[in-house]
């Protein structure tokens, strides 16, 4: 046989195989961390006291929009970015003066885990509420609150068990969520007799929370930034990762939208549905509220400290509009986090109090408490040679040494160039090992290389 002609290997063929789905993982990612089912039915019975269906549909919709400035500018930085490991972390660092560069990371990476902390727990508990429902409805008994939060512990530990083994289930999630709410759909069609009307789920306002406000209660998305912290498989990843961030927020807001409208047509006793029981609505808007936070710090800084040495804007590049996108965005998640916290129903009592708004300034207090009496004396910011991939915009520069380091370009990390350990006198052994992935990240490092070195002339 023509040696031209011979089929790849087995491991070649399966990394390829991997790249080729890639794509659809990251969409599964994105749609699974966004997650409207858990984000949406949990918190319908607050939605409906707080302004009813029409705050529901319209509400999803307006703050949709505001919401896909964030996801757009979150984008444009990306694109900027790409073969960056640490995501939002590294982003903030490259993205802030020298002097901030260092409570800034410290900042976000903080405020990340605590959002992953609060959201992974009030999805459970989430869990734990619908199976209590379940056992209601099905036996009539009322299960008591330590069997709530036992079910919520089991969840628990499933989940960390599903991420200490790395169980890859993302796309039978998001299979899940997309039949989800075409399950509910069906299931209501077909067993509610007598559905509202169009004009009660688009027109009807309702106010139990004793304020005086027409529009108090509204859904949003978060978790689009999924695809920045999968990257590292797809092909093109300047122009994917965005991609994936925007496809992602347009198919949750589509599965969002539906699941929002029938549960709506689902509703024949509104009353029977308003009334108070336990549940984790404090988890779940502490949650949004500092992923809010979170996503505001590398747009804020983007926008407020522009470097045209440290980011070159990638393919997916918002132009002239950045800067307004920007803005709207940063409005948007700082205003969020704050009003949004506010008590949700008066006269306030400790039952009706919005705890979240504690637990938010908490965590942030303690973050920043931490930084300022020990982290800010030891907290470094060198992630070694082979943690960081494409490091072009680093303080240590190309190899640490001459020119690069005043350019601001970075060094390629681990075993070098596909497998070099190092550049000088351009010794190229170990090219031949490159594949596509390779040789696109060399291509993108050269570019952002040259452009160095123009802005120098």
């Amino acid at each position: 046989m023509n040696e031209s002609k011979q089929l790849p290997s087995i491991p070649t063929l399966l990394q390829r195989i991997k790249r080729a789905v890639a794509p659809l993982q990251t969409l599964a990612t994105t749609v699974t961390v966004t997650s409207v089912m858990t984000g949406i039915i949990p918190l319908t019975q607050t939605t409906l006291t707080a302004g009813g269906p029409v705050v529901m549909v319209f509400g999803f919709l307006l703050v949709s929009l505001i919401t896909s400035t964030i996801a757009l500018s979150l984008a444009d930085i990306a694109s900027g970015f790409p073969y960056v490991k640490g995501g939002l972390i590294e982003y903030s660092r490259r993205l802030a003066p020298p002097r901030l560069r260092r409570i800034s990371s410290w900042f976000v990476g903080w405020l990340h885990f605590a959002a992953f902390v609060t959201g992974t727990s009030s999805c459970a508990f989430a869990f734990a509420l619908f199976s209590t429902a379940a056992i209601q409805i099905s036996t009539g008994h009322v299960p008591q609150r330590w069997i709530t939060v036992s079910i919520h512990i089991i969840i628990s530990t499933l989940f960390g068990a599903i991420n200490a083994y790395n169980i890859n289930i993302d796309l039978i999630s998001v299979v899940w969520h997309v039949l989800g709410p075409i399950i509910v759909l069906l299931t209501i069609a077909t067993a509610n007799k007598a559905p509202p009307s169009a004009t009660w789920v688009f027109t009807h306002f309702e106010n139990q929370t004793g304020w005086d406000s027409s529009f108090y209660g509204a859904f949003t998305m978060t978790g689009y930034d999924a695809p920045i912290h999968t990257m590292y498989n797809i092909k093109n990843t300047a122009w994917k990762v965005p991609q994936g961030i925007f496809i992602g927020f347009l198919v949750s807001f589509t599965l969002g939208i539906t699941l929002i409208l029938t549960l709506l047509y689902g509703i024949s006793d509104l009353s029977a549905i308003v009334n108070p029981t336990i549940s984790g609505v404090s988890a779940i808007e502490i949650f949004s509220h500092l992923v809010g936070l979170v996503y505001s710090v590398p747009i804020a800084l983007r926008l407020f400290y522009p470097n045209p040495t440290l980011f070159h804007p990638g393919p997916f590049s918002l132009g002239p509009l950045r800067r307004p996108i920007a803005f709207i965005a940063i409005t948007w998640a700082v205003l969020g986090v704050f009003i949004f916290s506010l008590p949700s129903v008066h006269p306030i009592t400790t039952d009706n109090m919005n705890y979240a708004s504690i637990l938010l300034l908490g965590t942030v207090g303690l973050i920043l408490g931490c930084w300022y009496f020990s982290a800010r004396h030891w907290f470094s910011l060198d992630l070694g040679g082979g943690d960081s991939g494409l490091l072009y915009g680093s303080e240590k520069g190309y190899g640490g040494r001459g020119a690069g380091a005043r350019l601001g370009v970075g060094s390629l990390g681990g075993g070098g160039l596909c497998g070099m350990s190092r550049l000088d006198g351009l010794d190229l052994d170990g090219v031949g090992d490159c594949d596509d992935k390779d040789l696109d990240e060399i291509e993108h490092w050269l570019d952002h290389l040259e452009r160095d070195l123009r802005s120098l002339e």
